[in-house]
């Protein structure tokens, strides 16, 4: 089960990159990821009601379920959707492998747990292969500003691992779907009130290329990647789930050579192979005590 759920991860937000790709150019960022989680939210609570299994936030539990809105299905993707218009959608994706170096560094902030010296050597091999990428082929992966791209980058992967993080404290309160039918709610509606405050609108394209990767994005990447995924941090932990961005790279680099023109060259392969053997380094690593996030 847990191999089929990593499956449904790897392939669906393999793909998701470039979907992303699709929609920048013609509406602003805000509005197409407060779209994209408004909708999800929208099909999530659907079929919770006809079901029968909606249910409502407890009081208590609100504030953690507007910080997994915040972190997971916001900010997390405001940043990764600015990046790439800096960055190859491909090579975003292989700088995100990273959430599993940032799970440690939070697993040691939030839960006290010291990483093991593989973990930091593969954090340094990782953080070896990022730099390699960014030193002397900017041009070919994205332009001169690539090292916005990057910062970019850093700052979304950093908002998915808190999320994770959060997701687990939300779990004790509420179950699986109900959470995330409503953070997706509260992450959509933060993004449209940013959108709103900065465009004095909330516009959508309705070309059948934006709209068509909007579905996609919403249908597939949220609802059902993100059951999958949360699905394997509740059986795995928000370490080893994150094995899922170590190998959905692949796709996506797959896709952004064909699609968009990614030049390879031997620092870039060098680069991304760094990059994820570092995450691989990180995943592999002994696992610790299983993660609780304390009220």
């Amino acid at each position: 089960m847990p191999v089929a759920l990593l499956l449904i991860v790897v392939t669906t937000w393999g793909f998701s990159w470039y979907a992303i790709a699709l929609q920048l150019g013609t509406t602003p960022i805000e509005a197409s990821v407060a779209w994209r989680f408004l909708l999800a939210s929208g099909l999530m609570f659907l079929g919770l009601a006809v079901s029968g299994k909606l249910r409502k936030i407890p009081f208590a539990a609100q504030g953690w379920v507007v910080l997994l809105g915040l972190f997971l299905f916001s900010g997390n993707f405001l940043f990764i959707y600015a990046a790439t218009s800096y960055v190859a959608s491909g090579v975003v994706s292989v700088i995100f492998a990273c959430a599993a170096i940032f799970g440690s560094i939070n697993s040691l902030i939030f839960l006290r747990q010291i990483p093991s010296l593989q973990v930091v050597f593969g954090s340094f091999v990782g953080v070896l292969g990022i730099a390699c990428l960014f030193s002397v082929d900017a041009q070919a992966i994205g332009g001169k500003d690539s090292w916005i791209g990057l910062a970019l980058t850093l700052a979304g992967t950093y908002s998915f691992s808190l999320g994770n993080f959060v997701s687990i404290r939300v779990r004790r309160d509420i179950d699986l779907l109900n959470g995330m039918a409503w953070g997706m709610l509260y992450g959509g509606l933060l993004t449209a009130a940013i959108s709103l405050y900065r465009h004095d609108a909330l516009p959508i394209d309705f070309s059948a290329t934006y709209l068509s990767s909007l579905v996609y994005l919403a249908v597939g990447a949220s609802v059902v990647a993100f059951i999958a995924y949360l699905n394997l941090i509740t059986r795995w932990g928000p370490i080893r789930a994150s094995y899922a961005t170590v190998l959905f790279p692949l796709v996506a680099l797959a896709t952004s050579t064909v699609f968009e023109g990614l030049v390879w060259s031997l620092t870039t392969g060098l680069g991304v192979g760094l990059a994820l053997l570092g995450a691989v380094l990180v995943f592999t690593a002994p696992k610790a005590s299983s993660p609780k996030i304390a009220a």
